[in-house]
């Protein structure tokens, strides 16, 4: 889909909306999931409860050995990982 906004009008407010998701975050908050709980790991990550936590990771890359270590950093186990990867 086609926006009618300008690339720099979109890049500064993802570049808002990203810095205050970030700053609202707590440590606890950068851990989802647990038994039975369907969590998507994308773009962004966001547990499927009714809270719909999420949390942010800046990464280099989205390779698969990235994407492992943030999952066993921030998702509890036992958790059910829905990816598009």
């Amino acid at each position: 889909m086609m926006s009618t906004f300008s690339s720099v009008t979109i890049i500064k407010f993802t570049n808002i909306f990203r810095d205050l998701a970030v700053s609202k975050l707590t440590s606890e908050d950068h851990i989802i999931g647990g038994k039975n709980i369907i969590c998507e790991i994308d773009e962004s990550s966001v547990e499927r409860t009714k809270e719909k936590k999420c949390f942010f990771v800046i990464t280099e890359d989205r390779e698969a050995p990235t994407l492992r270590r943030i999952i066993k950093q921030h998702v509890r186990p036992k958790s059910i990982v829905h990816t598009d990867h």
